[in-house]
């Protein structure tokens, strides 16, 4: 029974580290930005690039997409300028949000059109071209580390449960 409570505190504590490493402040920045205001931009500049970097985890180098856009919109008289596509402009190489992204954002270079730009009415220069969020990854964690969790608190009560049946 001790063995199952310490194996139970131990996934617990798992769990807990893998809750708190899943990105909280791009959802709810995400969620903040869909009641922002619209404005229409101009897309100024847009690439999408493949860079090399090094991972924390000491492997080899990794290999991620970066999109850098450059656009103006304005706010009550006043010309801003953003640079943010999105809540995650960077992405593992193979991703096809942040490439169809692209592929809209340079259309809409190309062709001169403008393209709607959410911003934050107390700081209009904060402001995003794509106010979505890809929720599969953070579903998925969430759900590990949720099941983690539960499995880790039920196992860690096991004692307890043992204890109170009638010998």
């Amino acid at each position: 029974m001790l063995a199952a409570a310490l194996a139970g505190a131990l996934l617990l504590a798992l769990a807990a580290g893998a809750l708190a490493r899943l990105p909280w402040q791009a959802v709810r920045a995400s969620l903040d930005a869909q009641a922002w205001p619209l404005a229409q931009a101009t897309i100024r500049s847009v690439s999408l690039s493949e860079r090399s970097y090094m991972p924390a985890g000491g492997e080899g180098p990794a290999r991620e997409l970066v999109l850098d856009v450059a656009y103006t919109f304005e706010v009550d008289g006043v010309v801003h300028e953003g640079r943010r596509a999105s809540f995650a402009d960077r992405a593992r190489s193979h991703d096809r949000r942040l490439r169809t992204l692209y592929s809209r954002l340079n259309f809409a270079l190309v062709t001169g059109r403008a393209v709607a730009v959410a911003y934050d009415p107390e700081e209009p220069a904060n402001a995003v071209l794509d106010t979505g969020f890809e929720w599969r990854d953070v579903t998925i964690d969430g759900g590990l580390g949720l099941a983690g969790g539960l499995l880790g608190l039920w196992l860690l009560l096991s004692p307890l449960r043992g204890a109170r049946r009638p010998q």
